[in-house]
């Protein structure tokens, strides 16, 4: 006769709640976040931009929408490498990559520019011909520009002689 029959039915109960119980106990759960405002160039929100969270360890993405104050939040995001990407209608699609690490809300704010917003200059021009020989600096004026020039006194002799480096200017004789 045994002593205690009603415990070697419980047994396989309470194995198998202590089995689940270590099973909801070994369930990872990530406390991180990425979260973020997008804006314009000028610092103006963006809603609805379309905002893509890709991990770069497992290949999966996740996909949120800006709120009406541009911001978005990616919950329950582990440690690893991610990229970032928004797209919004009428701005060029931007990647942000970031490093999360575990029980961090990394902020990844992303500033949007208009598609094809780079500019380019082109300057065009001909330069003065260097003559590395020759260490005097001279140009000649025409009429047109010497009765253009402010002129003290009216005198063309007077500027040139407050000249820097002129010297040697006969001061009895008129230009």
């Amino acid at each position: 006769m045994k002593m205690f029959p009603t415990i070697s039915r419980i047994r396989p109960g309470i194995l198998i709640l202590m089995l689940f119980g270590l099973a909801t106990l070994s369930h990872a759960q990530f406390n991180s976040s990425v979260e973020g405002t997008v804006t314009d160039q000028t610092g103006a929100v963006v809603p609805n931009a379309q905002v893509t969270l890709h991990s770069l360890q497992t290949n999966i993405d996740r996909n949120d929408t800006t709120q009406a104050a541009g911001a978005y939040r990616f919950s329950g995001v582990g440690p690893g490498d991610y990229t970032v990407t928004v797209a919004a209608n009428g701005f060029a699609k931007k990647q942000i990559k970031t490093h999360v690490s575990q029980d961090e809300a990394a902020a990844v704010n992303v500033a949007l520019s208009l598609p094809g917003a780079s500019a380019v200059v082109t300057v065009t021009g001909v330069a003065d011909q260097l003559n590395p020989d020759e260490t005097r600096l001279q140009t000649t004026l025409d009429s047109e520009q010497i009765s253009n020039l402010p002129l003290q006194d009216g005198s063309l002799l007077e500027t040139v002689r407050v000249a820097p480096g002129v010297t040697g200017i006969d001061e009895d004789r008129d230009l």
